[in-house]
């Protein structure tokens, strides 16, 4: 069994148009933070931010939804976004942490919670939405793609990217 023990999988997709207007898909994610910040199950949330100008996400600190939403979007390179929780608790002051993390992310915030010696910062994460990993790519192999394959000078070229339903493709400017 791929996905493991589960009690019922389902499809889902943001209602919000100014979710969906910046979503990669479906939006979820953002919808699930959003309405989790908005009910205080959470005060803020550590995701992978917007990546910077090599394509690589930065894992973010977010306090609101406008925040949510400026960081919304499938990254397709692993982001260190557990490195940013220490930093959600203790420079930010948050009691009540929302995570995105990839199935190996969480795994190691269930060993964290689990063990004392980490409960200072593990015992504040309210929340933690899983998400695939596979669309993950070494970031030589998206550059190498994006220029053997698809004639651009460098990824930094692209100004969006979007990797699903057996498609690849990536924009520059002024490029639909």
């Amino acid at each position: 069994m791929v996905l493991g023990t589960y009690k019922e999988a389902l499809s889902a997709r943001s209602t919000e148009q100014k979710i969906l207007d910046v979503s990669q898909d479906g939006g979820i994610v953002s919808a699930l933070l959003c309405y989790a910040l908005d009910e205080g199950i959470i005060e803020g949330a550590v995701v992978a931010g917007t990546p910077d100008d090599d394509w690589r996400p930065v894992p973010t600190v977010v306090t609101s939804a406008d925040e949510v939403i400026a960081a919304a979007g499938t990254k397709y390179s692993m982001s260190p976004t557990l490195s940013a929780i220490k930093e959600a608790t203790r420079q930010y002051g948050l009691e009540k942490v929302g995570v995105v993390a990839t199935p190996c992310q969480t795994q190691g915030l269930r060993k964290a919670q689990a063990y004392p010696f980490t409960r200072f910062v593990a015992e504040k994460i309210k929340l933690i939405v899983g998400i695939y990993c596979m669309e993950n790519f070494p970031m030589a192999s998206l550059d190498t793609f994006a220029t053997a394959k698809l004639g651009f000078d460098s990824l930094q070229d692209a100004t969006k990217m979007d990797i699903g339903k057996g498609k690849f493709w990536l924009t520059k400017d002024g490029e639909d």
